[in-house]
């Protein structure tokens, strides 16, 4: 058998940034930045993100700096390879 193949899908947006220490908050249910006053939202957006990815085989996570901007990744496996699709 060989590699497992995978999507990864991206979005990325140029608002504040989201701070270190509260990236590693981000996919817990009502967890809401320090910084997102501003921003609609409970919360919880993530969070469900988080399961649907875990209950599919795969993982999400965020690469963010303050005043830069952030971007989500959404991996998932797929049997088939991507030119497949």
């Amino acid at each position: 058998k060989g590699k497992k193949k995978s999507i990864i899908l991206s979005v990325q947006d140029f608002g504040p940034g989201i701070e270190i220490d509260d990236q590693s908050k981000l996919f817990k249910p009502y967890f809401r930045a320090k910084n997102s006053d501003s921003a609609k939202g409970t919360g919880i957006g993530l969070y469900i993100s988080s399961q649907i990815a875990s209950r599919h085989s795969g993982k999400i996570w965020v690469k963010s700096s303050l005043t830069r901007g952030s971007i989500f990744y959404l991996q998932l496996p797929t049997n088939k390879g991507v030119s497949e699709l």
